[in-house]
């Protein structure tokens, strides 16, 4: 769950959304750009950027939003398809947001069945966490290090003190991690 401003006090709330890292991946232009795997053949189409800050940028799935406009993805094998040239350019685009997160790191294989125990966990405690000043989201993520289990990321507009005092190092068992993203703001 993430809100995203846009502008003259108007926030809107938005759900299982996907959030990038670095906030460099999306600018201010690129609102309704298709999101792809990084993969060498048939890339699939995996969200549709709208938001995002100086430190994340985000996405809604695409399915749903295929679904709500009634419509489906269409391509070919052919390299001079222009769908996959698109795909290629974007490929190229998260290759270089990538390597510009030097400290970031592909995941690993994560166990679904701990992605949901996590998930359920951060729905027990989502509306609190999102009703405390300064909190702008509340996401599933992974720790800065060690092993690929599932954290719940908080995701602050800026960490200060009070704010570190007052979010919880874990919740019901689960490592609680505070990213700061900045206001996240429609593009």
């Amino acid at each position: 769950m993430v809100d995203v401003s846009y502008g003259s006090g108007k926030t809107a709330r938005f759900v299982n959304q996907i959030i990038v890292s670095p906030g460099s991946f999306l600018a201010a232009g690129d609102s309704g750009s298709l999101m792809v795997e990084d993969v060498a053949t048939a890339p699939r189409a995996v969200g549709l950027l709208f938001a995002g800050s100086s430190s994340v940028a985000i996405a809604n799935p695409i399915q749903p939003v295929l679904t709500v406009f009634n419509v489906t993805m269409v391509g070919s094998n052919s390299t001079s398809n222009l769908f996959w040239k698109t795909v290629a350019w974007l490929q190229t685009l998260v290759r270089v947001a990538e390597s510009q997160a030097a400290s970031q790191q592909l995941p690993g294989q994560v166990d679904p069945a701990a992605v949901d125990a996590v998930t359920r966990v951060k729905e027990r405690h989502e509306g609190k966490l999102l009703a405390t000043p300064g909190v702008v989201g509340v996401g599933v993520g992974l720790p800065d290090r060690g092993p690929d289990q599932p954290v719940i990321e908080i995701y602050v507009k800026k960490i200060t003190d009070s704010l570190q005092r007052t979010l919880p190092g874990s919740l019901d068992g689960v490592q609680v991690k505070i990213v700061e993203t900045g206001e996240i703001i429609a593009y």
